[in-house]
């Protein structure tokens, strides 16, 4: 009988290390379709209508806008929105908040412990900052999350920060390509490149 319990935890060991794996393969899948969908726009608009998407499927986000630094770098101004009255957020001075504490350190802000679709523009459920070339452009504000989604897990933490590293080089890379007339460079273009 001892050998048969041995054999039932040993397979309840299998079959769970084997859930776990499948389900990190699935999260995988999940940030590599994040990832393609982000890059695959080609000009701005697209870009954001893709970031919609990921926000709203992938992380259950009700409420949301998209920041960009403005100019002098003092305030973010909303780029795109959902969920909100655009005037409650159109602009946002970057000493003030969590969403301006998130962007002046460059630092992914959620909190555990809360439920996060109960967060709002004063107490948001998330904000990542977008960051390009070692610096942070903008923020990511998850002001809510649909009802049904009350906290953020593992594979959202992951997608914060895949967000974070590529939202923005998503954003500026199809500015440049539209402002170039959407054409591809020719090969002289890249092999006179000077790094």
């Amino acid at each position: 009988m001892t050998q048969s319990v041995r054999m039932v935890a040993a397979s309840d060991r299998f079959n769970s290390r084997y859930s776990e794996a499948e389900g990190e393969l699935a999260n995988l899948a999940n940030l590599y379709v994040a990832l393609s969908q982000l890059h695959a726009a080609r000009n701005v608009r697209h870009v954001l209508r893709n970031l919609k998407e990921l926000l709203a499927q992938f992380l259950g986000a009700g409420a949301f806008s998209v920041y960009l630094a403005s100019p002098d770098g003092k305030e973010l101004v909303s780029i795109a929105s959902e969920g909100v009255a655009v005037d409650e957020i159109a602009r946002m001075p970057v000493t003030e908040g969590v969403v301006g504490q998130a962007f002046s350190k460059g630092e992914i802000f959620f909190d555990e412990t809360k439920d996060v679709s109960k967060g709002s523009i004063e107490d948001p459920a998330a904000v990542i900052p977008l960051d390009f070339n070692g610096r942070t452009v903008g923020v990511i504000a998850i002001f809510g999350t649909l009802p049904q989604k009350t906290e953020f897990v593992n594979v959202d933490t992951e997608l914060f920060k895949l967000l974070g590293a590529q939202a923005a080089p998503a954003l500026i890379n199809a500015r440049l390509f539209t402002d170039a007339g959407r054409k591809v460079p020719g090969v002289q273009a890249f092999l006179d490149l000077e790094d």
